[in-house]
């Protein structure tokens, strides 16, 4: 499991990447659509980079949970020296209390750290208990169709997966991204979207959907369009979105968008 204390600093440049920039903010904002108004909880809130995001865009009551300590202390740090009305949670995602009703709870990367399926239950088992009916989820996870064989080598995007194939459920991911001050390396979990749609329809999830990954203007103006194709063709990312209480209505399977 990855220590996100020891390199918490670090992965706060991991940002700063043409597909954290021009791509993986770009889809979940659109994805989110507008959060005015709305009471918000993000789930491995990390450093806060997503939570004051979404506060800053209007978002009524905003609160950040991470079960790093590191993570917690910068983002509390950011909230002191520019106050914006956050609160943030040093907890665990699948054992956190109840912390309110909410209309959206975000969750990026968190599902990928589920080790068993009953953790992964778990966790979305405690999300919906936090998420008022007809609440959403908004995650961002692993593709579960991703195509090890394909995909490109790290340095192309500074980002990039390894793993010991074929993909099956519960297996090790390693993830590299390369930052200014070395590498950033993760280990993440796969599971497949089979596996991700029965949980959540346990947890009392009903509509699933899966939102391909997109590029703004702005990253194909500052990069080209062939610099992105490849990632687009075979994302290592994408959306995940699911609504609590609604009519059980599975989307297709995620495919790249350009």
């Amino acid at each position: 499991m990855t220590d996100y204390d020891a390199i918490a600093q670090a992965y706060r440049e991991t940002k700063s990447l043409p597909i954290k920039q021009y791509s993986e903010a770009f889809t979940f904002f659109q994805v989110l659509e507008s959060v005015h108004g709305l009471a918000v909880l993000d789930v491995a809130c990390g450093d806060g980079y997503y939570t004051r995001a979404m506060k800053r865009q209007g978002a009524s009551r905003v609160i950040g949970v991470d079960s790093s300590h590191m993570m917690i202390t910068y983002a509390q740090h950011e909230e002191e020296a520019h106050p914006l009305g956050i609160e943030y949670v040093l907890d665990d995602a699948e054992t956190m209390n109840i912390l309110g009703a909410f209309d959206l709870v975000t969750a990026a990367y968190l599902l990928v750290h589920a080790t068993t399926q009953h953790q992964l239950a778990a966790m979305c088992q405690a999300i919906g208990k936090q998420l008022k009916p007809g609440g959403r989820l908004v995650a961002l996870t692993i593709n579960p169709h991703l195509v090890l064989d394909q995909l490109p080598p790290v340095e192309q995007y500074q980002s990039g997966v390894t793993a010991q194939g074929p993909l099956r459920d519960g297996m090790p991911l390693d993830i590299t991204m390369l930052t200014a001050s070395g590498p950033v390396r993760i280990r993440d979990y796969y599971w497949s979207q089979g596996t991700y749609e029965s949980v959540l329809h346990q947890a009392g999830f009903g509509m699933v959907g899966w939102h391909a990954m997109r590029v703004s203007a702005e990253g194909f103006h500052t990069y080209g369009r062939a610099y992105w194709q490849a990632y687009l063709n075979n994302p290592q990312i994408v959306v995940l979105e699911a609504q609590k209480g609604a009519l059980i209505m599975v989307s297709a399977t995620p495919v790249a968008s350009t």
